[in-house]
């Protein structure tokens, strides 16, 4: 007798699975609260978000990684203290 285990998982119950095992714990922490704030962020603001427990570096880079994936899409960007400070959407594909 198989368990339900071993039978193979649908639709969106296999995405949700598969997106918590391949992406890094903070790009879901990204995700996320993009997902539930409806304008676009920046890694600094994610930074303030989440009170500086992740570091600003670390949200760069995924930040980055997520866009570079498809996952965020670079919503816009101003002029920081001789940088740019990068916002992104969640789209939602």
């Amino acid at each position: 007798m198989s368990d339900a285990r071993d039978a193979p998982s649908t639709g969106r119950h296999l995405w949700d699975n598969m997106a918590l095992r391949l992406l890094h714990p903070t790009q879901l922490l990204i995700i996320e609260s993009l997902s539930h704030i409806a304008r676009p962020l920046s890694p600094s603001l994610l930074e303030q978000i989440m009170d500086g427990e992740i570091s600003l570096n670390l949200l760069d880079y995924h930040c980055k990684r997520l866009a570079s994936l498809g996952i965020l899409m670079k919503a816009n960007r101003r002029p920081v203290r001789g940088a740019w400070e990068n916002f992104y959407w969640f789209s939602e594909v």
